[in-house]
């Protein structure tokens, strides 16, 4: 097996562009028509193409399989490869053991989608690294591969990591000595002060917001990304430390005269026509010394990058600064500017503060150049929240699915420090570092809105297609939405508005840390078939069919079950309860576990289903739970109707007036216990009390179990044959 897990190739259609008709059908072209000059005839527009509805070959049927984990609450084993290892054992053993009981349909035509809550695989709060995904992800592969899995499609929940920060990843812990030396002097270091900076900026611990952003780390960021650019350029195999040398070496030059690179950064500007002999008098004059020769010269290629006040203001240090600069580079405009060049992309974005910024900002204004300093991002960790998605059986591809929104829950301690308020009035803190928690691939971090959410995630190359599943070998197509990436609207904005019908995916699944049953909305993505929500919050899971006439959600249609040592007991659909389902999947024993198992639903583009294609054993384990619930809610529902039927009967008495009622009444137990057993005097009392017990009976007693017997009964007919299907009361 290679090492590193196979990834889907990004190869769906690209997005075809739908506008409607004058007669309200939809047009589909992919390029617009060319638009024709005032003197050109006009032509007719060319035939659009029609789009061909394939229909799946095999593939009818989808069921929605979810089991249900808190992975929130109370998080659970630690972050290693044997753990990973154990969760998936237990996890591939479940399934196993809903196909074994024939708890799923496992008719060829089905697919199956079994799905995991957010934070499934990595402990909340915690992260791993990319080897431990790397092997992780392995052992999945192996254990999906079996052949019992052939027509299944696994969302597997989410796997947290952490990587270091980008500028940094060129250096050693062996470099950290070195660098401390040569600029303790410079900045001033306290001992060790790198070395404990380098191990906060590479451990698997999240980020310390108070001191991530500290000298010492700007500073290894800058010698890193000097490295880094050197290593990449180097062909000679120069000695590293060579290079380390002459990394640090030129983030020192840049560091000890600052201001000088600061002041002279318009030079990079095309605008800019500074020559050499502008240089060549600026340092004559200073060799004089005559620092008013100077300044003007200075003003001969400086304005209006610098003003004449700023130039005159000049002090003996920073023309000497200057000077040193253009020493530097022979005072040749085209070395110089390599200098600043390096200034710029490799040492000012750690280096400038906020001050240096805004007169950088207003001196590119004046002049009218644009010239951007780059943000301090790369000096930071990332982190990334990514779905694994997979097909079963042999030789199933693999995707991983980033989450383009940062959750304030994604990072623990984030979510602790970054909050000000109680309860409805807990926001965010407006000076809070928040650019610190960011996304490895999107950048973004939990105080970004939508638009800048969606801005960047344009920005970082990623496509709707990456939020796709294409299984070729099951003919679905499944969408993956992360939690805040649906509730907030992204999922719908980044995917649905961009994808034409025949790109829609026939599901939309959400792994979620804290999606609620009543935020699924149509606004928020849906699937031509429905939405799946499996929440790692609650430990609940929500799938709801999409209703075909109004376009919106149903209700859930689905069964759940607890999977205990001597079997599955099905839970009531209507006084079902949050937070009880089973015991947790991770540690509990195999025997134990909860699932929502979707019934299953027929697929557009889709053959009509065969009858042949039932046998004994399909969806056996399911259909004998289902038949052991209505019978028991049967067996229920008798004496409750025996004791409406009874009380009816005196009821109609009462109204007829018979002679001896009121006799026959205070000698009938049941009607007695209703007065406390005390004897009744008129029959108005009597009818009155019988009414209100029989409201009673039929509000709290008969109405839920109907009501819970049609809602299975509903689910039963649609596991069965046709002439196997049963009305309400049979």
């Amino acid at each position: 097996m290679d090492k590193t897990p196979s990834l889907e190739n990004k190869n769906l259609t690209k997005s075809k562009k739908v506008r409607k008709s004058k007669s309200g059908s939809k047009e589909v072209s992919k390029d617009k028509s060319p638009k024709l000059s005032k003197k050109s005839k006009k032509r007719k527009s060319p035939k659009k193409p029609t789009i061909k509805t394939e229909i799946r070959k095999t593939t009818k049927r989808m069921q929605v399989v979810q089991f249900r984990v808190d992975t929130v609450e109370k998080p659970n084993l630690e972050n290693n490869l044997d753990n990973m290892k154990l969760k998936a054992d237990k996890v591939f053993k479940a399934y196993g053991d809903l196909m074994d009981n024939n708890m799923v349909d496992q008719r060829k035509g089905t697919v199956k989608i079994f799905t995991l809550p957010e934070f499934f695989w990595s402990k909340f709060g915690d992260f791993c690294d990319e080897d431990l995904k790397t092997q992780t992800l392995q052992y999945i592969q192996e254990k999906a591969k079996d052949e019992k899995f052939k027509n299944t499609v696994f969302l597997l929940g989410t796997i947290m990591t952490q990587d270091q920060p980008e500028s940094i990843k060129p250096l050693e812990s062996s470099d950290i000595e070195t660098i401390q030396e040569a600029f303790k002097d410079v900045l001033g270091l306290e001992d060790k002060a790198l070395e404990k900076a380098y191990e906060a900026a590479t451990s698997l611990k999240e980020e310390n917001y108070d001191k991530a952003d500290s000298k010492e780390r700007m500073l290894l960021a800058s010698v890193g990304k000097a490295l880094g650019e050197l290593l990449k350029n180097d062909n000679s195999d120069t000695d590293r430390s060579v290079l380390l040398q002459k990394a640090i070496s030129d983030v020192k030059e840049c560091l000890q005269n600052e201001e000088a690179f600061q002041n002279s950064l318009f030079l990079l500007s095309s605008k800019c026509k500074v020559k050499d002999s502008h240089l060549e008098a600026f340092v004559s004059a200073m060799n004089e010394p005559d620092e008013q020769k100077a300044k003007k010269e200075l003003k001969k290629f400086m304005k209006p990058f610098l003003t004449n006040d700023q130039i005159n203001g000049m002090k003996t240090e920073d023309l000497e600064g200057l000077k040193k600069l253009f020493l530097k580079g022979g005072k040749k405009v085209k070395n110089v500017k390599s200098l600043l060049k390096f200034y710029r992309t490799t040492v000012a974005p750690f280096s400038m503060e906020d001050k240096a910024r805004q007169f950088h900002f207003k001196a590119c204004k004046r002049a009218s150049i644009k010239m951007s300093i780059g943000d301090k991002s790369t000096a930071f960790k990332t982190v990334s929240n990514q779905a694994i998605v997979l097909e079963g059986g042999p030789e199933g591809k693999m995707k991983l699915v980033p989450k383009a929104s940062m959750s304030e829950i994604d990072l623990k301690i984030y979510n602790d420090q970054s909050h000000e308020g109680e309860r409805f009035n807990r926001r965010l803190k407006e000076d809070f570092p928040h650019h610190l928690a960011q996304s490895q691939k999107t950048k973004t971090n939990p105080s970004d809105s939508k638009k800048q959410v969606l801005d960047k995630t344009k920005k970082s190359g990623l496509k709707p297609q990456d939020y796709l599943f294409q299984s070729q070998k099951n003919e679905v197509t499944i969408g993956v939405g992360i939690c805040l990436d649906y509730s907030s609207g992204f999922y719908h904005d980044f995917v649905d508005k961009n994808l034409s019908k025949e790109q829609k995916p026939d599901l939309l699944t959400v792994s979620s840390g804290g999606v609620k049953k009543e935020s699924m909305k149509s606004k928020f993505g849906m699937g031509l078939q429905g939405v799946s929500v499996n929440d790692g919050y609650s430990g609940d899971t929500f799938y709801k069919p999409k209703d075909k006439d109004g376009g919106g959600l149903l209700d859930p249609f689905s069964v759940v079950v607890d999977r205990q040592k001597d079997g599955f007991v099905m839970k009531d659909m209507n006084t079902m309860e949050q937070n009880t389902m089973g015991q947790k999947l991770p540690i509990g024993k195999m025997e134990h576990y909860s699932v929502e198992i979707g019934m299953p639903q027929h697929l557009t583009r889709s053959k009509e289903s065969d009858i042949d294609s039932f046998d004994d054993d399909t969806n056996k384990g399911l259909i004998d739970q289902l038949e052991k619930e209505m019978k028991d809610i049967q067996d229920k529902m008798k004496p409750v109707k025996e004791q409406m039927d009874h009380l009816e009967k005196f009821k109609k008495a009462i109204t007829l007036n018979e002679s001896d009622i009121l006799k026959r009444l205070n000698e009938d137990e049941q009607v007695l216990a209703l007065n406390g057993d005390v004897k009744y005097h008129d029959t108005s009392t009597a009818k009155s009390k019988i009414t209100e017990k029989i409201h009673d009976l039929n509000c709290n007693g008969m109405g839920p179990l109907e009501r819970n017997l049609e809602s299975l009964t509903k689910r039963y007919n649609k596991l069965v044959k046709q002439e196997q299907r049963k009305s309400l009361f049979f």
